[in-house]
């Protein structure tokens, strides 16, 4: 079975991280692939563009400022907003703060929660 496609051509994607070249990079590359990005630099504006625009996809950090990444996807599924896929990037360096929370988090999935990449 392949995996599934993760964009298809020309979506609105919510790119929400705090390393503003990162940020930078993302949006720059998904602008180079023909799609339509929109930034946030933390966990309060994310979940205020999510709120006021409409997204096919959203690509969320978990070491944010203001509510971490966490907060966001479970305040976004409390919207309704669980229709939009949700890629979660976990950082390097916060990786080994964040496994108890990360295990429990892909351990009660929300609904519709698919893995990126087949087996």
């Amino acid at each position: 079975m392949d995996a599934p496609k993760i964009l298809t051509p020309k979506q609105r994607v919510l790119v929400v991280e705090d390393d503003c070249r990162m940020l930078e990079l993302l949006c720059n590359g998904l602008r180079e692939a023909e799609h339509s990005p929109m930034a946030a630099s933390n966990g309060g504006e994310a979940i205020e563009l999510a709120m006021n625009f409409s997204f096919d996809s959203i690509i969320l950090d978990i070491g944010l400022p203001i509510r971490d990444g966490y907060e966001v996807a479970h305040c976004m599924y409390d919207a309704q907003l669980n229709g939009t896929p949700i890629q979660i990037r976990i950082c390097g360096n916060f990786v080994g703060h964040g496994r108890p929370r990360w295990s429990k988090l892909f351990k009660t999935p929300f609904p519709g929660m698919r893995p990126l990449a087949g087996k």
